[in-house]
């Protein structure tokens, strides 16, 4: 689904990624991990078109995408979670989540939207029971979960998540990890952007090792997870 390429990118001439290649195969996940400063948050912001490429492409679903805009890539299916959550603090979390549906409103079609908002009240009740109190009262695990609902109202073609379990309690940690499982099986396309390198190349059909801005290691999830060098010295 996704190819990128030899990819080179920074801010205001200073670079950050060096020479990243990767794949996204249709219907996996796949995780993006190492330690602060490694060039994974870059990595997502990047294939949004947040980051200036300098060198290499990306390709999505067959078309070199390298030179599009943020907007446009949206417009194609790939939709950010952001590093943070970045909720809209003073709406209330029907507004957020109807925010994220502005991909899809240009069909104007009030069945889709009201298929959509099922689709996520579904997956986090939580959220149905609030749905009219404004995301500043939210807790950090209930504001991640307008932050991942929004974006799914857009119905993607591939999730970037950045930090998702960022600042949560364990115990939200491990529901989080629990609704990307779900995803994955509903066969959403996913890379995985995590702080919590276990879980998430437990879950993960695929990963990848970044460390200063390069890719030190890849392979299968699990096959990771297990090799002691590679945790001692990029994952702690």
């Amino acid at each position: 689904m996704l190819k990128i390429e030899g990819l080179c990118a920074g801010y205001k001439g200073t670079e950050a990624l060096h020479g990243i290649s990767l794949d996204i195969p249709s219907g996996t996940i796949v995780s993006a991990v190492g330690a602060n400063g490694a060039g994974k948050s870059t990595l997502i912001n990047t294939i949004s078109r947040l980051v200036d490429i300098t060198k290499g492409r990306i390709v999505f679903e067959g078309k070199d995408i390298t030179r599009l805009s943020a907007p446009d890539v949206v417009d194609l299916g790939i939709v950010q979670v952001p590093e943070g959550r970045q909720v809209f603090a003073a709406l209330s979390v029907s507004e957020n989540l109807q925010l994220g549906f502005h991909r899809l409103r240009r069909r104007r079609d009030p069945a889709l939207f009201r298929q959509r908002l099922d689709y996520v009240y579904d997956l986090f009740p939580r959220l149905a029971e609030r749905a009219s109190q404004r995301a500043i009262t939210l807790s950090g695990g209930e504001q991640s979960m307008v932050a991942i609902g929004r974006a799914l109202m857009a119905d993607p073609k591939l999730l970037l998540l950045d930090e998702p379990s960022l600042g949560l309690a364990p115990l939200v940690v491990e529901r989080m990890f629990e609704v990307l499982e779900v995803l994955r099986r509903a066969g959403l396309t996913m890379l995985l952007v995590e702080q919590h390198a276990d879980e998430a190349l437990q879950l993960s059909d695929y990963g990848y090792v970044l460390s200063v801005g390069r890719v030190v290691a890849h392979g299968k999830g699990e096959s990771l997870r297990q090799q002691d060098t590679i945790r001692q010295a990029y994952l702690g």
